[in-house]
């Protein structure tokens, strides 16, 4: 979500972050009557329009959200934690060595 931060302040970017979850992520639990999501998959984020976009605060970003979304879902390799862990944790391997 670092498309987020560029000329933001932290207090806003935790504000977008929290509609979108709030928004399409799953609910994980509820403490105290508050409510907690996680994030949405990036699946869902691509099924996300330019306006839900703006709506949740994102602003002229959308543009840029939605563009990013439909890029990442149309690479051959999936970039999800199966993938990249095994990876880096072989590069960490070899800077050790």
């Amino acid at each position: 979500m670092f498309l987020t931060s560029s000329n933001n302040n932290i207090p806003r970017i935790h504000l977008c972050l929290s509609n979108l979850r709030k928004a399409h992520g799953d609910l994980l639990l509820t403490i105290g009557g508050q409510e907690i999501h996680g994030y949405p998959s990036l699946e869902t984020c691509g099924a996300i329009t330019d306006q839900t976009w703006r709506d949740l605060g994102f602003g002229y970003r959308a543009k840029f959200f939605v563009k990013s979304c439909a890029t990442l879902l149309s690479l051959e390799s999936p970039l999800d934690r199966e993938t990249l862990l095994p990876k880096i944790e072989g590069e960490v391997s070899e800077r050790r060595e």
